[in-house]
């Protein structure tokens, strides 16, 4: 069984705690606790998360006016630092290059990894901007496009906007919002296929139905949603080519 538990306290999340959970479109499973932190708005000011193998990272939000504007991400990276009075290492020196594990001192520190900062104006997000301290195949922004008022294309931009990393476009018809994501540059030695996401809602506007597809691939990923009178979700049920793989998500209500 695979479980993921949420802890709300008026009204607000404040614990999401996952054992060996399969998110419904990710790769791997999940295990370990996110704990949020609130401030005088709504939404969370810090999110934390640790799990069983000590890994350890954090989130830091800052709102204006309820609106995000600019977010951290910070993780408890392991150092280590000889003890006093050891003695001296290096290349040559009696103790040879590698320092013995008595004369170490281990400890963690926290270390910023990541700044976005939002822009938005009339209500809406336009650009988000991207800061990494370390290399890879990051954006430097992330531009979105909007027409009548509908996202219709986000970009991120790296090499000072000079590449596209990757796009999304949308369409709008007949209910559905169809999400179609172009990868343009090689992660882990290849360039991902591009992604089809349909969406698709009833008419309270919640979503009922999505549908993942990737170019070049017979597999089609459905993830069904079904919700209980009052509004809250009952159930999630995810099927792979067919009736040949389904998995069910219950959601319990304590």
């Amino acid at each position: 069984m695979t479980v993921k538990t949420t802890i709300i306290k008026n009204g607000k999340i404040t614990d999401e705690i996952f054992d060996n959970y399969q998110p419904a479109f990710g790769k791997y499973p999940i295990d370990g606790v996110f704990k949020y932190k609130y401030g005088t708005a709504d939404f969370p000011e810090e999110r934390l998360y640790y799990n069983s193998k000590e890994d350890t990272l954090k989130v830091k939000y800052f709102f204006t006016k309820n609106n995000i504007r600019k977010q951290e991400t910070w993780e408890s990276e392991r150092r280590s630092k000889l003890r006093k009075g050891a003695p001296e290492y290096g290349d040559g020196k009696p103790g040879g290059c590698i320092p013995a594990e008595e004369d170490l001192i281990r400890y963690r520190k926290w270390v910023k990894r990541g700044i976005f900062i939002y822009e938005s104006s009339d209500n809406r997000l336009n650009t988000i901007k991207v800061c990494y301290d370390y290399s890879g195949n990051y954006p430097e922004s992330i531009v979105f496009t909007y027409k009548d008022d509908l996202l219709i294309n986000k970009k991120a931009l790296g090499m000072r906007g000079k590449r596209i990393n990757w796009e999304e476009n949308y369409e709008y018809k007949d209910g559905k919002v169809i999400m179609t994501k172009k990868n343009y540059i090689t992660y882990w030695g290849k360039i991902p296929p591009t992604e089809k996401w349909t969406y698709e809602f009833d008419s309270n506007k919640r979503e009922i139905k999505v549908t993942k597809e990737l170019e070049g691939q017979l597999d089609k990923e459905i993830l069904s949603k079904e919700y209980y009178n009052n509004g809250n979700l009952k159930r999630l049920t995810k099927t792979i080519n067919g009736t040949e793989t389904t998995i069910d998500y219950l959601v319990t209500y304590r």
